[in-house]
């Protein structure tokens, strides 16, 4: 049930925000999730034994959750969904990973049934005109590769229309640039607007 805790942890924090800065408000509003997992998860005496021992083991999920000011963004992360900030046309920063050599296939994960054990924040400037994208492991690691190898790509994605991102994901996936891999992306412009391609 990935997909249920994911949902939860997005839409609790949409929600049920906290100050990103603040780990004891993350750790508190945490715990109000773990709950509400814990709750939709409740199962009934009937439950078959590898129902009830997956549900023992839990659910795991990445997270990045950012907060934009006018002149600044904080965010905080566990796991590999990054935040990638582009100004005119160039990648400039990215959190929690900035080296493409450093993602894997086990993420440090939010879990139903454990603390967290790497939680990172950060916290930079923000210009009109600058570009933030939340962003999916694979996407993540192909737009840090890119900075080195295409940065066409990353000013095409910087200023693309939604059916173009999806375009531009399709070409990359089919080309090799870019692992075959679910690719969520959320688009946060210099105005503060907010576009999504999932």
């Amino acid at each position: 049930r990935a997909g249920l805790w994911s949902h939860l942890l997005a839409l609790g924090f949409i929600r049920d925000p906290f100050a990103v800065e603040d780990l004891e408000a993350f750790n508190a509003w945490l715990g109000r999730r773990v709950e509400q997992w814990n709750e939709a998860t409740k199962l009934g005496d009937d439950a078959p034994y590898y129902v009830r021992a997956a549900n023992e083991r839990g659910s795991h999920s990445t997270f990045l959750a950012v907060q934009v000011g006018d002149d600044h963004w904080s965010a905080i992360a566990v796991g590999d969904t990054c935040l990638l900030q582009i100004r005119e046309g160039e990648l400039i920063g990215s959190f929690p990973i900035n080296d493409p050599e450093h993602f894997d296939f086990t993420p440090n994960l939010i879990s139903t049934v454990s603390a967290p054990s790497d939680v990172r924040q950060a916290k930079g400037a923000f210009r009109a005109g600058d570009v933030l994208l939340g962003i999916t492991d694979a996407g993540a690691e192909w737009l840090l590769r890119a900075r080195s190898d295409n940065a066409d790509v990353i000013r095409r994605l910087a200023s693309a229309s939604l059916s173009s991102l999806d375009r531009l994901v399709r070409e990359e996936r089919h080309s090799g640039a870019l692992r075959n891999d679910d690719v969520a992306v959320v688009r946060c412009l210099g105005s503060n607007s907010l576009d999504r391609v999932a």
